[in-house]
């Protein structure tokens, strides 16, 4: 009765974020003095239910941080001066910073991963023998090394 009367106010208490560890210190603290009253608390049914207090507040700040912090991916459509209308997929990220990788699609079943590197004024999103270096919506696209194409890059 008691071990859950505890889960229940430590549940309300962590409703806002502000103070966190100090409310679960006061949590603590009022379970001291309830069982110093005399009120029978087994401590192995405190320490189970204190563990699980805890595994489910990692879990909810844990998927909460993952969550805000995640950044979506972005399409692009690159049309080429050779006919070719290519298409750039970059995966989402989790935190700024992070490596951005992708495929650029050359054909409907022919996809080559491809890695973001930033440049001082530019981008270059580069795979295995094939490149695109651009600022802004002008780009050159590297099929074959000493051969680029002109293209202009636009947000699907």
């Amino acid at each position: 009765m008691v071990v859950g009367s505890l889960i229940g106010r430590f549940c309300s208490e962590l409703r806002g974020h502000d103070g966190l560890w100090k409310r679960l210190f006061a949590v603590l603290m009022r379970a001291g003095k309830l069982a110093s009253r005399g009120i029978a608390v087994k401590i192995k049914q405190l320490m189970i239910s204190g563990a699980v207090a805890l595994s489910a507040l990692g879990g909810f700040i844990g998927s909460a941080k993952a969550h805000d912090l995640m950044l979506p991916g972005a399409a692009f459509a690159i049309a080429c001066d050779n006919g070719g209308s290519y298409v750039l997929r970059s995966r989402p990220v989790l935190a700024p910073g992070q490596i951005v990788t992708g495929e650029l699609r050359l054909s409907p079943r022919h996809a080559i991963p491809v890695r973001l590197i930033p440049m001082g004024d530019g981008y270059r999103y580069a795979g295995r023998g094939v490149w695109l270096d651009g600022i802004n919506d002008q780009a050159l696209l590297y099929l074959r090394k000493d051969q680029p194409i002109p293209c202009v890059v636009s947000r699907i």
